[in-house]
């Protein structure tokens, strides 16, 4: 059920067994004691808001198998226990807000198969220092001009997103209320 969990001050173990198929969106919101969580590897997504403001769980507290496909809306909004994040190679979408206010983050390891990274995605603040990108290859901004509104696909240099500290300023700074998306560039024509 959404939100089942939600607000449950005293929580702080959870193990959720393998017969689980998915989660409901914000289960575990504002469950600010949790200190663990087990994600049964039969969970292929991080629903909406799933651990939104928890800031108890810290980098060990909170694995993300091989096998979750996509990281959803603010999934870890506002925890603030977290200082790296590992994004397994198997996720494709990580979508907006996902670790925004996570501001004791420093390093996000972002896994080969991702394809997308939606606006916002890892606004974690300035203490973010290094993003490795296990695959750096054809990264472009979904961006739309400001006098038509028409959509235009900005490539990001390979080189860029190999050095992880130019990476994260990328991600933070210069780019961070863009989709990322990984693909063949397609320029609409400007009249």
């Amino acid at each position: 059920k959404e939100e089942a969990f939600s607000k449950c001050k005293n929580l702080i173990s959870v193990e959720l067994p393998d017969s689980i198929a998915h989660m409901e969106n914000a289960i575990f919101k504002e469950c600010t004691s949790l200190m663990y969580a087990n994600i049964p590897r039969s969970i292929k997504k991080i629903p909406v808001s799933t651990f939104s403001y928890c800031k108890s769980l810290t980098n060990t507290s909170v694995y993300i198998h091989e096998g979750i496909t996509e990281i959803g809306s603010n999934a870890f909004y506002g925890c603030k226990g977290l200082t790296k994040v590992i994004i397994p190679d198997t996720v494709k979408v990580i979508r907006a807000f996902a670790y925004e206010e996570c501001t004791n983050i420093t390093e996000i390891v972002v896994g080969k198969r991702v394809e997308r990274i939606e606006w916002y995605a890892f606004d974690c603040g300035m203490t973010l220092k290094s993003i490795i990108m296990r695959n750096s290859k054809g990264w472009m901004l979904k961006a739309y001009y400001t006098d038509t509104g028409d959509p235009v696909d900005i490539s990001i240099k390979q080189q860029d997103l190999d050095r992880p500290f130019r990476a994260a300023l990328y991600f933070t700074q210069n780019y961070v209320k863009y989709n990322w998306e990984r693909g063949v560039i397609v320029n609409p024509p400007r009249d």
